[in-house]
């Protein structure tokens, strides 16, 4: 109905037209002319990388940008730290007020605890300008770029021989802080290096085998870890880098490295070892003590993660005294050997001087000290046999020291001879020297490429 009613009007417009022969005028239009252009957003670099300063073992306080090709005044450079939520955890920024040429370093201020970090970015901004022209208009296109993180972290690491003798096949023991993942080593020329590590939820140990290091001498290794892969997952072998290891994988203690006297048990990966305990007015149980089938070339450091249990009581109030956990840090062919018993004196903890016998239990306890270990809880206790020279550590702080004679090649070992039962996670002995090389760290490196 619409369309029938719309038509008589057309009609009469066009007869109007004709009646009156009014023509259509020329009309001129100025019309600006429309086009498009189109050009690339290009990155004032192409590659570099940023390096981390600890302030301490655990925190960063600047970082160090370096990259590819030179930077005019006035760029800007943005640090982002991210972790592993992809949240940023701490932002630097720096604007160059000079020139910086290809491969120098500039600082950028970023503080952050090391543990927080999972991912870096670094945002480059030129104060430069390109020009593309694409069609009737031109674009003014800033440099601007975005390194990177390519997934990997690598660090420096310093060591330097003191003892002025040559080392073969030495293991030095390098303490961070954090947890590394996929971590692995390499020379300066690249090659691969045994290694074995232990985190404790704070700082990680490395032990790292050094084929050759001589007298006097200097050398850099690198510590590369955080990619997506471990290329030398098999230099992870504790086998290649002590003297000695034992980790009590299995159910059952592995004879073909430990004789026996009593009944240790295995399970989970721990050893337990239980002693004599006062039940009522009787004594249950026995000793226990076990010692390697190999012997080892003084001087020489014992290393283990353990949870010690105190001596019992009961039986220290009877008898006057009791030795608990015990270490033998040297015995001889004939089964003699000397040690360390922990116990307690009527009521009061004690440590001292252990002489015994492992084929036979005979032997003497000369109460030296007040107890400063700390019992009940794990900890990493170390013991540096140095000859005659003994010197004792339990997380790193010495505990106690013992002059005994000059030893020569022997075994170790370790017992419980009342209460219980200490536990034992791992245990290793590796090469000593004394001095031992210094070791010091360098700063975490990160390689960027720059997109776009």
């Amino acid at each position: 109905m619409r369309k029938l009613k719309l038509t008589p009007l057309i009609i009469s417009l066009m007869l109007l037209l004709a009646t009156f022969g009014l023509a259509v005028p020329n009309i001129n239009v100025s019309v600006q002319g429309l086009g498009w252009g189109a050009g690339p957003v290009q990155s004032p670099a192409t590659e570099g990388g940023v390096t981390f300063h600890f302030a301490t073992l655990t925190q960063v306080d600047y970082s160090l940008v370096h990259v590819s090709r030179s930077l005019p005044a006035y760029t800007a450079i943005i640090v982002k730290i991210y972790d592993s939520r992809g949240n940023i955890v701490a932002l630097g920024n720096t604007t160059l007020q000079a020139s910086l040429p290809a491969g120098e370093d500039v600082r950028v201020n970023v503080s952050f605890t090391w543990n927080r970090f999972s991912n870096v970015t670094v945002v480059i901004k030129s104060p430069n300008f390109t020009t593309s022209f694409s069609g009737p208009i031109s674009l003014k296109i800033q440099a601007v770029g975005e390194g990177v993180w390519v997934g990997s972290l690598r660090r420096p690491i310093n060591i330097t021989e003191q003892s002025g003798t040559d080392l073969y096949n030495y293991t030095v023991r390098i303490v961070l802080g954090g947890q590394y993942t996929n971590a692995y080593f390499t020379d300066l020329n690249g090659n691969p290096l045994y290694y074995w590590y232990v985190y404790d939820g704070s700082f990680t140990i490395f032990w790292v085998k050094i084929p050759y290091l001589s007298a006097n001498s200097k050398t850099t290794i690198f510590l590369h870890y955080g990619g997506s892969v471990n290329p030398y997952l098999s230099y992870m072998n504790p086998a290649k880098v002590f003297l000695f290891f034992d980790d009590f994988t299995g159910t059952y203690l592995d004879t073909s490295k430990w004789n026996i006297y009593g009944t240790p048990t295995v399970s989970g990966g721990i050893l337990s070892l239980q002693g004599y305990r006062a039940q009522g007015r009787n004594i249950r149980g026995q000793a226990t003590w076990i010692w390697t089938v190999n012997t080892f070339p003084v001087s020489y450091v014992i290393e283990m993660n353990t949870s010690l249990a105190d001596a019992d009581l009961r039986i220290a109030q009877n008898y006057g005294y009791a030795v608990g956990p015990f270490f033998l840090w040297y015995i001889n062919s004939t089964g003699d050997g000397y040690g360390e018993g922990i116990g307690i004196y009527y009521s009061l903890p004690v440590i001292g001087l252990l002489q015994i016998n492992v084929n036979n239990g005979s032997g003497t306890w000369t109460i030296t000290a007040w107890n400063l270990y700390t019992m009940g809880t794990w900890s990493i206790i170390s013991i540096v046999v140095d000859r005659g020279n003994i010197q004792t550590y339990q997380d790193g702080n010495p505990i106690s020291t013992y002059t005994v004679p000059s030893l020569e090649d022997g075994s170790i070992g370790l017992g419980q001879a009342t209460g219980g039962p200490s536990q034992y996670d791992w245990i290793l002995v590796r090469k000593y020297v004394d001095p031992e090389p210094a070791v010091s760290i360098g700063w975490v490196y990160a390689d960027l490429v720059f997109r776009p």
